[in-house]
């Protein structure tokens, strides 16, 4: 086992993959990347498709829950996060958003410093290989491959919902991490020639080939960071029933998530004091903000079953499953190479909105998801929609419920805690009906499904918000970044009062992207990096 190298990055999930990546590239530095859960041989995880099945599956996935939600009939709801080399990258819908322009300024206005639109534009360049090439919002250098959904493999429904959501008032956007995101539009994705492109995958599985001073070790659990005269030295963990300590020359990074990354630090005894007195843990510097200001995405679903039309459930069917799996093993295409969501929407729910603050997603395909997060499809032909609110205002936490880190910590989302956040729910599933009655897809449809007929009022709507939707799994914010008192890193990502410490993940975003969060998670690694090899 080493002894010592000059950087210790801790997780090796979205985050983590670039770093190790940036600051092992010259060959000057020796970086060790820890990960707490074990390779990525599961073939789930390279097929597209997979992703239905895999977000619920325990090896892989941490498989958190929330608390009782107050604010969703008291319900307990699965948080999957990856636990697995690529992190949550290898579990993911791979679905490719950044956010919008005016998110960035947003973090910026609140005193971080080289985090505006303009500001983070190069660095989500840089890891882009986008296959339609580079311009100026998209690299095409970078090792991430970014694919639009396969046109040649497009199902007829997703066109019909295309043509629906323009009779609705939606423009075509042929390209939604551009300037402008508004419309609906083709989903670009995380997939490189039919295979998922984890961070894994895309930043470390090569490099660790070519550089010697490249190490990875997985099934590593980190029970603290040690901390001498106010700096970090190194990190204790776990492997293979044995405890062993590395220790750090320049830096120790945390890249653990929105949930152990907070776990980790308070652990570590940097924390609120009342959380670490609970748990057992000596105080080593008090961060009032470690754990709290937890965002999240929760989406509900509106599904139709259809008459006199077949969807993409077919491809499910034995003899026609088959075929596809055969076209995928020859081709690399087919139903199975592409991603759960070709479609996707960002609307403005009512006029007075300046720009889109909700997204939509729709697949040709229906079904119902178990509270586990796996999907279980339809028997008859149908279809799905999506939606959630991209900025919502609900506030939460992540905290450690003791000193041993095998243990899962408390997680609050507080879902639809605030007014705005439940009337922008019922105005989700009113978007949906929206373009599901227009004339393209009207006349195709059977029942609904989800929510059901029955659910007409407002007030039948948010009941049926809060009995059924389900976590997007977008969580941000608990080490956040900013000069405030809840601040927990400053805009170079160092943690407040502590020497020799970064947090770089989605943890230090202050705001939830009006996005999917993976892109945003990688632009602030390559962002970290290139700071982190200034200093």
């Amino acid at each position: 086992m080493i002894n010592a190298v000059d950087y210790i990055v801790i997780g090796a999930g979205s985050a983590g993959c670039v770093l190790a990546n940036r600051l092992s590239a010259c060959g000057k530095y020796q970086v060790v990347l820890l990960e707490a859960g074990g390779g990525d041989g599961n073939p789930l995880i390279h097929l597209p498709m997979g992703f239905s099945q895999l977000i619920a599956t325990p090896s892989v996935n941490w498989g958190y829950k929330t608390e009782p939600e107050p604010f969703m009939h008291n319900r307990v709801i699965d948080w999957p996060r990856g636990r697995v080399v690529g992190g949550s990258s290898s579990i993911n819908g791979m679905v490719y958003v950044r956010g919008q322009m005016e998110d960035f300024d947003d973090w910026a206005d609140l005193g971080n410093e080289g985090w505006s639109a303009q500001d983070v534009l190069p660095y989500f360049k840089k890891s882009e290989k986008f296959e339609r090439g580079g311009d100026a919002f998209h690299g095409d250098k970078g090792e991430m491959a970014v694919s639009d959904s396969d046109y040649r493999d497009r199902h007829p429904l997703t066109n019909l919902y295309v043509q629906a959501a323009n009779q609705a008032g939606l423009p075509f956007n042929n390209d939604y991490n551009s300037s402008v995101q508004e419309g609906i539009t083709f989903t670009q994705n995380t997939i490189n020639n039919g295979r998922r492109a984890s961070t894994y995958r895309a930043f470390v599985k090569d490099a660790l080939k070519e550089r010697s001073n490249l190490t990875v070790i997985t099934d590593a659990l980190v029970e603290k960071i040690d901390i001498e005269n106010g700096a970090a030295t190194g990190v204790t963990f776990q492997h293979k029933g044995k405890q062993h300590t590395i220790k750090a020359a320049k830096e120790t990074l945390l890249a653990a998530g929105a949930n152990n990354s907070p776990k980790i630090l308070e652990l570590s005894g940097i924390g609120r004091k009342d959380v670490l007195e609970k748990a057992g843990i000596k105080q080593l510097h008090e961060l009032s903000g470690v754990g709290e200001n937890l965002q999240d995405h929760i989406q509900m679903q509106v599904v139709h079953e259809l008459k006199g039309v077949g969807s993409a459930n077919d491809a499910l069917k034995p003899h026609r499953l088959i075929m596809e799996a055969f076209k995928y093993l020859v081709k690399r295409r087919g139903f199975l190479a592409n991603g759960v969501a070709p479609i996707l929407g960002f609307i403005k729910s009512n006029q007075n909105e300046s720009r889109p603050d909700i997204q939509l997603h729709f697949a040709p395909a229906g079904g119902d998801v178990t509270d586990t997060g796996r999907l279980l499809p339809a028997k008859v032909p149908s279809i799905t929609s999506t939606a959630n609110v991209m900025r919502p205002e609900s506030r939460g936490y992540s905290h450690i419920k003791s000193s041993d880190p095998k243990e899962a910590p408390t997680i609050l989302a507080n879902y639809l805690s605030t007014e705005l956040d439940r009337q922008k729910s019922i105005d989700c599933v009113k978007w949906q009906r929206k373009i599901y009655s227009q004339s393209p897809l009207a006349p195709l449809l059977d029942q609904e499904t989800f929510p059901g007929n029955k659910v007409v009022s407002d007030e039948e709507i948010l009941d049926y918000v809060m009995r059924e939707a389900k976590t997007a799994y977008h969580p941000v914010g608990t080490c956040k970044m900013g000069n405030d008192s809840e601040a927990v890193v400053d805009n170079k990502l160092k943690v407040h009062g502590v020497d020799k410490l970064r947090v770089v993940d989605a943890s230090v975003m202050p705001l939830i992207p009006s996005a999917n969060t993976n892109a945003a998670t990688i632009m602030i690694a390559e962002r970290g990096a290139e700071w982190i090899l200034a200093s």
